[in-house]
């Protein structure tokens, strides 16, 4: 049975992953991320190496766990979203609220999406967030439209097409440094919204009481 005692024990441990999270963010930006080793992490973060190896194997893996936050963000938000949208239009206000919460500041997170750009290690760990992403999507879409199985792929279609339009209006939002990410993504997921998404909405409608 849990107890204060371990609910406190959970948080400080979420506390310092976080700062270990966000001050390998920050270091990444200022020395890149070749340029930025364990030793000088630990140094700023106030840890011991043995501490920062403790919650992640390898400097790249913090950005898979800053990945993994958005992800479970992004189910989150999905979940929180009116029933009485289409799964579509639930999609794209998910992933326009992840980016609000984790993008508050343009500047730096299109900096360091530039930089996840151009490093091989961290650039899979993109993709592996995609992944994951789907792989958490697609259970809440399903309890949403109660689709019966023969609908399967078309909500692995639709979950990807949703994928897809928020990595397109990322690559378009870094190489336009004037623009605004929320009007980029709405124009995206306006062109991704694949013909099949109408039967998925048209079965929504149909499984709303």
């Amino acid at each position: 049975m849990a107890t204060k005692k371990d609910g406190l024990r959970e948080r400080k441990k979420l506390a310092l992953r976080h700062l270990l999270t966000n001050t390998t963010i920050d270091l990444f930006l200022e020395h890149g991320f070749q340029g930025t080793s364990v030793d000088r992490i630990s140094e700023v973060a106030g840890v011991s190496r043995r501490t920062f190896f403790y919650y992640f194997p390898a400097k790249q893996d913090v950005v898979t766990a800053w990945y993994a936050q958005q992800g479970e963000y992004l189910a989150a938000a999905f979940n929180r979203r009116p029933h009485g949208e289409t799964p579509w239009e639930s999609l794209t206000a998910a992933f326009l609220e992840m980016h609000k919460h984790y993008g508050g500041n343009e500047e730096r997170t299109r900096r360091l999406r530039q930089l996840i750009h151009l490093e091989p290690a961290l650039l899979a760990k993109k993709y592996d967030f995609y992944l994951s992403a789907a792989e958490m999507l697609v259970p809440a879409v399903k309890t949403r439209v109660r689709a019966p199985n023969k609908q399967n792929l078309l909500i692995h279609v639709i979950v990807q097409a949703a994928i897809a339009a928020y990595n397109a209006a990322y690559g378009e939002w870094i190489i336009r440094p004037r623009s605004r990410f929320e009007s980029i993504a709405l124009s995206s997921f306006k062109l991704a919204r694949p013909v099949s998404a109408g039967d998925l909405d048209l079965i929504h409608e149909n499984s709303c009481p």
